[in-house]
Parts: C-alpha cells; structure tokens; sequence
C-alpha cells in the first residue's frame, strides 16, 4: 500500500519540478513577461499523460493572473477545460464581472486551445491558502486537506513557488528566493 500511495505522491512532485524549472531556464519567463503560452501548454500536456487522478492542474501569479486546466467531465462535458484570467483586471463580459473574473472554456481535446466560453467567476488566486501559504513558505508545500469547489470532492494539492531569479549563471541552480522574487506559484 506504501508504494502505491508514494508512486501517487510522486506524480505531484514531478508536476511541479518541471514547471519551476521552466521558470528557472527562463523558458516560462523572459524579459517581455511571463509566457503564457508555453506555459498552458505544458500544463496540458500534463493533465493528458501525467495521471488521471489528477483533475486539475493551475498556476496562480503576482499579478492576479490565473491559468488552469481541467480533466474532461470536470467543467464541460467530455472535454478538456481551462480557467484563464490574464490579471486582476480581467473582466467577463459576458458574465455581467467587472473585474477579478476567473474565465472557463471549453479546451480542444487534441491541443489544448481555448474554445468557447462556459462561464465566469469571481477569483483572485492571491487570496487562497495555497497560495498564500506557499508564498510565505517558499518551498514546495501540500496543502490541507479541503473541499473542492468544483467537483465537492475532498481535495489536497502539492504547490511550488514560481520565481524570477537574477540572470546570472546561478539561474540553473535551486536557490533560496525571497519574496521579491516571487512570480507566482503552481499546484
């Protein structure tokens, strides 16, 4: 039972090894800003091979940002979703919100690519526990146990602290950070 249950573990703690070293290499992060792009990709990439007993896979930022993708059946029936919101700023029209709209489409099941929009929903990731405590920790960090607003479901996640590091040739290497370094932080 101790190997299955550390061979589930393990899927987490790849999952966010690899995003934050995508931001260490500078390949999530470049002198224009985060790249988003890249980075919805990998995190698709992901939810599809990695394990489906992951539902959901999420990056939250400094600026509000939020980017996350879901298993099929979770938002929009048989296929991939995603939840978007490019700052603290990003309005759902659509939805009748202002601002701090968290949006969720519909997400190619090939590509990952944003499809149609399913709804909105107010959201500043900055205010969760998860990224909260991961923020004041600045180490991987598992959250407690909770319920999962979207599926009801008991829900725990591994998260990781996102961070922009000088351009020096210690960028490669796991540094300790502060705070004001901090980009953001992936679960």
């Amino acid at each position: 039972v101790q190997l299955v249950i550390n061979s589930v573990l393990d899927v987490p703690e790849t999952h966010s090894t690899l995003i934050q070293d995508g931001f260490k290499s500078r390949f999530f992060l470049n002198s224009t800003g985060i790249e988003y792009g890249s980075l919805g990709s990998m995190l698709f990439a992901q939810i599809r091979t990695l394990s489906t007993s992951f539902y959901h896979l999420w990056a939250g930022f400094e600026s509000g940002a939020f980017l996350g993708y879901y298993q099929p059946d979770t938002n929009v029936d048989d296929r991939y979703s995603l939840s978007w919101m490019d700052n603290a700023s990003y309005s759902c029209s659509d939805y009748n919100i202002s601002t701090s709209c968290r949006e969720f489409f519909a997400a190619n099941r090939q590509t990952g690519r944003q499809g149609y929009s399913v709804t909105g929903a107010v959201y500043d990731c900055r205010k969760r526990g998860w990224y909260s405590n991961t923020k004041a920790s600045l180490t991987k960090t598992w959250t407690s146990l909770y319920i999962d607003q979207g599926t009801g479901f008991p829900a725990f996640a591994l998260c990781a602290p996102l961070v922009n590091l000088t351009t020096k040739a210690t960028d490669l290497v796991d540094v300790t950070a502060s705070s004001q370094g901090l980009v953001g932080v992936a679960c």
